[in-house]
């Protein structure tokens, strides 16, 4: 009976995570440590609570000007830019195809996020040189790769939430060099330096989705 009492008390505050209160939701980890199983209701609660966490991002007027700056700047030349020994990018104030990549995804992505948002990313511009290493500045600022979530692992570009930053590897080096970055657009199109109606590993062979990013809220974020 005892036991029993203790699991009830522990397992009680699991009934506020729906409202969004989950400073103590860290007790799950405890208990699987300990091995006891957790009841499918309070981890269908936990599931709903992160859902909501998502649709919150996605829904922030940051996100939402993010993806509005990415959709614009597409069609943009940011700076003069060669890729390959051809000149695709004349300078700031040039004009491009919105479907044409020009090489500089990782450039176009954190100016969507940093343009209008500077505390939506870091204190200052984020570094970082190669797509595939952009959890080196995403992570500092705030943003958690949900598919380390358990419940969320089998998550895909696809079924990506509004606003979600994808990240890939270049499957033919060992460092995954240069790799993508891409933001998940609000009409389910992908955006960096040009916009897709599919994600990148849908048609190139050697690109391989390794993170999807995304804020949550921190009392949430912590319990995770």
């Amino acid at each position: 009976m005892i036991k029993k009492l203790l699991l009830g008390f522990l397992l009680l505050p699991y009934l506020s995570i729906a409202n969004g209160d989950c400073d103590t939701c860290a007790q799950e980890q405890y208990l699987k440590a300990h091995g006891v199983t957790i009841p499918k209701e309070v981890s269908d609660i936990r599931m709903v609570a992160i859902q909501k966490g998502l649709e919150s991002y996605s829904n922030d007027p940051r996100t939402i000007s993010a993806i509005s700056t990415i959709e614009k700047n597409a069609s943009k030349c940011l700076r003069a830019q060669t890729l390959r020994g051809v000149n695709v990018c004349r300078g700031a104030g040039y004009k491009k195809s919105e479907r044409k990549s020009i090489g500089l995804c990782g450039k176009y992505v954190k100016h969507g996020l940093w343009e209008k948002n500077p505390k939506h990313v870091t204190g200052g511009y984020p570094n970082g040189e190669y797509a595939v290493d952009s959890a080196e500045w995403l992570k500092p600022a705030g943003f958690i790769d949900i598919t380390k979530v358990e419940g969320f692992r089998n998550m895909t570009p696809s079924t990506a939430p509004k606003g979600a930053v994808l990240v890939y590897r270049n499957t033919q080096k060992k460092t995954g060099r240069p790799g993508h970055i891409e933001i998940k657009l609000d009409n389910g199109k992908f955006g960096s330096d040009h916009i897709n109606t599919r994600a990148i590993s849908d048609y190139h062979p050697h690109r391989e989705l390794i993170g999807i990013y995304v804020k949550l809220p921190a009392e949430l974020e912590r319990s995770l």
